[in-house]
């Protein structure tokens, strides 16, 4: 398709180190896929015209979580965010990529019994699902 990349593959970015594994339409990133940083950095979900949006999980370097909403490349709407360090969660309302508020009290993940434990996304017959409810 005049030499643009079209379905599934993998994409290296040199400058800013970072690898796109996912879907490209018409040359864009589009649809599906999962963008890693060489920091730790990561998000898996949803794009829309080369950027995050739609639904999606970023993980911080530090492995901290946000589970939820993007809107062109930022967080947006309410969402729930996983601190990995204290192994917390909380619920909270996010706009144009910074968080408004906190909707809830620190809530304890028990990691040992999670069915997450490390992953925090499942993609289901292009349905997005978070395990989010099992904690």
């Amino acid at each position: 398709m005049d030499g643009l990349f079209e379905g599934y593959g993998v994409y290296y970015f040199k400058d800013s180190e970072k690898t796109y594994n996912g879907t490209f339409i018409a040359g864009k990133i589009e649809g599906e896929g999962e963008m890693n940083w060489a920091d730790g950095r990561q998000y898996y979900g949803q794009f829309k015209d080369g950027k995050e949006d739609g639904d999606g999980t970023f993980t911080y370097a530090n492995g901290d979580k946000y589970i939820g909403k993007f809107k062109e490349g930022k967080m947006e709407g309410y969402a729930i965010f996983l601190n990995m360090q204290e192994y917390t969660k909380r619920h909270g309302e996010w706009r144009n990529g910074n968080r408004v508020q906190w909707l809830s009290s620190p809530e304890v993940i028990n990691v040992e019994t999670s069915p997450i434990k490390k992953s925090s996304y499942v993609w289901l017959n292009n349905i997005y699902i978070t395990s989010i409810s099992y904690f």
